[in-house]
């Protein structure tokens, strides 16, 4: 007979029934696939994406103005563009030998509209963790038993229906003004948007950790933007940079990012024109939340060896 009453041997007298509800063992981990725990975490996603849409939508000319800003910001390289290829546009043959296009327009107003998309989700999941931190929350988010990967995802969808409204009026605004002309392959640019998004979604965890553990990133982030704002070709052609530079250029994920979403937009390409980009996009889309996830865990375990997890 066990300590607690209870015999576990066969041919031993039992004390009585078991009182109480049967308790399983947990077993399921942060990326369990149980159908029951893949509902929870879709509950809980939504519940956190439904939270940051009401906190921003609380700043109503603030949330209001997201959805007008990005298109100003990109008019004055639109002008100058204009103002490079001459009244008559003759510029904008000498622009199509460097970028394989005459639709500067196009080509400017793609890069800086999805460069905003791709920076606010960086920034978004990077900094999802401060926010909590500045609110006094984030103690308490650690303690529930929703992973952290789960944590960042309900603010990245947040933003991510946000800024795919936002850039969607960029290109309806550039088309009204300018006539920009779009040729979609709708299944292939979901595909390139997608791999994009988990892309960035993994190198947003890098971001999340650097920000946990020094708090104040903000001048580090704004920098490595600066640095891949040159690299990734946002409003010119990877074609003009030197050529020890394009080779750094081609490992910054945003440049294999837009060199996809431009072609699909402007050329039409198909799936055989861009079967390298999906490859290495692919490879990102799979390698980097996995990398990202594990930056995180290391500067978390810092961040509370330190004792200043909750520290503002």
């Amino acid at each position: 007979m066990s300590k607690h009453g209870i015999s576990n041997t066969a041919g031993q007298p039992h004390m009585g029934p078991r009182i109480g509800p049967r308790i399983e063992p947990r077993s399921r981990g942060p990326f369990s696939i149980h159908p029951r725990a893949m509902a929870s975490h879709l509950r809980t996603a939504l519940a956190l994406a439904r939270k940051k849409l009401l906190q921003e939508a609380a700043y109503g000319i603030q949330f209001a103005s997201w959805f007008v800003t990005p298109f100003l910001s990109i008019l004055p390289y639109i002008y100058r563009a204009r103002f490079l290829a001459g009244p008559e546009g003759r510029g904008a043959e000498a622009f199509s030998r460097w970028a394989g296009t005459t639709e500067y327009v196009a080509f400017i107003a793609i890069g800086a509209s999805l460069w905003n998309w791709v920076t606010n989700l960086l920034w978004e999941v990077g900094f999802c963790f401060r926010d909590e931190q500045e609110e006094g929350t984030l103690e308490q988010m650690w303690l529930t038993p929703a992973p952290r990967w789960l944590l960042a995802l309900g603010n990245a969808a947040a933003n991510s229906l946000v800024n795919l409204i936002m850039t969607l009026c960029v290109l309806l605004l550039v088309h009204l003004f300018f006539g920009l002309p779009l040729v979609v392959n709708w299944p292939l640019l979901i595909t390139v948007a997608g791999l994009s998004w988990l892309a960035m979604y993994g190198l947003g965890f890098i971001y999340a950790g650097l920000v946990m553990f020094f708090k104040e990133a903000e001048h580090l982030v704004n920098l490595v933007n600066d640095i891949v704002l040159v690299l990734a070709g946002v409003t010119f052609p990877l074609s003009v940079l030197p050529v020890w530079l394009r080779g750094m250029a081609r490992l910054t994920p945003l440049s294999w990012i837009l060199t996809a979403l431009r072609a699909v937009l402007i050329n039409g390409s198909t799936w055989h024109d861009l079967r390298l980009e999906l490859t290495v996009l692919s490879a990102m889309a799979a390698g980097f939340p996995v990398l990202g996830y594990l930056v995180f865990t290391v500067f978390e375990t810092l961040t509370r060896r330190r004792g200043t997890l909750g520290g503002y």
